[in-house]
């Protein structure tokens, strides 16, 4: 079955409907990072106000726990044969290789590492998102781009089959846009 073209003005529709049904959840986002960035506390008229680091403080903490855990890549041996455990070790890593390669990608972005900045959206947003792609260069050579998404800028609609369509929504000029 065909899929139907969308317009560019169907996919702002999209994105401006699903931001209206998400406003709750990055309003608390927002109030969650002004925690983090220390933005000063009023406790009103008549009271005395005090700025507490402590959520900034057991954030950064979950933060380093997460990027400096040591990530593991498992795929299940259930079968005794020989070739089908060499295969799953493999696919073990290659997946282990992609993520490498991502990191190595993000550097040359002058970007943190892939787990360093889950960690922090993880840890401030309370989710992640991200896209993941095997592309090729002009000289048709394959790289693998993984990147992560503020969660705060991501919108997405799902259906019965699962995610129909995900937007990251960022401000670009010109020359970064024809860069690319």
């Amino acid at each position: 079955m065909a899929r139907k073209r969308l317009k560019p003005e169907d996919i702002i529709n999209k994105v401006e409907t699903h931001y209206d049904s998400t406003e709750p959840l990055r309003s608390r986002m927002e109030s969650d990072y002004s925690l983090y960035r220390l933005d000063p506390y009023d406790a009103g008229d008549g009271f005395q106000s005090y700025t507490s680091n402590e959520p900034s403080t057991y954030a950064d903490k979950i933060i380093s726990f997460l990027s400096s855990s040591e990530m593991v890549a498992r795929i299940p041996q259930l079968s005794e044969d020989k070739e089908k455990r060499e295969n799953n070790s493999k696919k073990e890593r290659f997946f282990l290789g992609a993520l490498r390669h991502a990191d190595e990608r993000l550097a040359k972005q002058m970007k943190p590492s892939l787990k360093a900045q889950l960690s922090w959206f993880i840890s401030l947003r309370g989710w992640f998102a991200g896209r993941a792609l095997i592309m090729k260069d002009k000289d048709e050579k394959s790289f693998i781009d993984i990147t992560p998404w503020d969660p705060m800028h991501t919108y997405w609609s799902a259906g019965a089959d699962g995610l129909q369509w995900a937007c990251y929504k960022v401000k670009k000029s010109k020359e970064q846009i024809e860069s690319e």
